[in-house]
């Protein structure tokens, strides 16, 4: 079996489950999530509940002994070794890690897995479950019809916690107002533009800063809200401004479209000499943020 633990906002539990998924699929054997992390931070909400996914909750049980384990390194290997029979791959930097190519058999995955090629072997089924949410409401069906003509564009703006979260704000910075007008700019030398779609946790600030000289529509964001609707609309969008942000990638990565056209920001991160090359595609058009 195939343990992984899940941990923090959607867009991460979509890498995580993604290269845990690959592996269990590679090697033909169960999967099963860790959902511990939730236990302890019931301010974030477990988002693949709404996908079609493929996996169950392990144990309470089993979820508690991996966490005495990664909490205690003196007993790590009688907990994994003898007690629950597991092997334990922790992410050991951002960049693909190429142990994950080997037969690990029975493995708990601890990390975040934030690689295409961690799962790029099975990316159309994974793609053929995650394109279908258990359920879209009905304004949001209608808006995703819209969002998917050739002429629309999605902006996702991220900011809320890169601002208010003292440790994530040490590592990342939002992207720029003057990032965003570039990167529509660039679009719209590619396509005729009929209308922008601004999504952002932080409205006021988009709304104040951001002018393009199309229609543009601001999506409010609601605390509370389900971020697989507003996922899943981005995702129907063939233009996509992507922000720094996990929940942006898999915006562009997910839809029933072969090819779109998508800018991504060259920065991630606060640290530039952070490898991320591996979240990038080469289709994809970078600038600076």
């Amino acid at each position: 079996m195939v343990i992984v633990r899940i941990m923090g906002g959607l867009g991460n539990q979509l890498f995580q489950y993604a290269a845990a998924f690959s592996l269990a699929r590679r090697q033909n054997l169960p999967l099963s999530l860790d959902l511990g992390w939730y236990r302890e931070n019931p301010q974030r909400s477990f988002g693949l509940r709404n996908f079609k996914i493929k996996a169950p909750e392990c144990g309470l049980l089993a979820s508690w002994l991996f966490k005495v384990a990664r909490r205690y390194p003196a007993v790590e290997e009688v907990v994994l070794r003898w007690v629950l029979r597991f092997g334990l791959l922790r992410e050991r930097s951002f960049a693909y890690d190429p142990a994950f190519e080997k037969n690990l058999g029975a493995v708990y995955l601890d990390g975040y897995w934030q690689s295409r090629r961690y799962f790029q072997q099975f990316q159309r089924e994974l793609k053929a479950d995650l394109n279908r949410p258990l359920m879209l409401c009905p304004d949001a069906l209608e808006l995703r019809q819209d969002l998917s003509r050739d002429d629309s564009i999605a902006v996702h703006v991220r900011r809320g916690d890169y601002i208010s979260n003292s440790d994530y704000a040490k590592l990342y910075a939002p992207c720029s107002a003057n990032y965003f007008h570039m990167a529509v700019h660039a679009l719209a030398e590619k396509v005729r533009i009929r209308r922008v779609y601004v999504f952002s946790d932080d409205a006021e600030w988009a709304r104040a800063n951001l002018r393009f000289e199309h229609a543009t529509i601001f999506m409010e964001h609601r605390d509370g809200d389900d971020p697989c609707q507003d996922l899943l609309l981005l995702s129907a969008c063939p233009n996509l401004v992507m922000s720094n942000s996990t929940f942006s990638w898999w915006g562009g990565w997910l839809g029933d479209r072969e090819t779109k056209r998508i800018v991504a920001p060259r920065n991630w991160f606060l640290d530039a000499q952070k490898s991320t090359h591996d979240l990038y595609d080469p289709g994809w058009v970078i600038l600076g943020n």
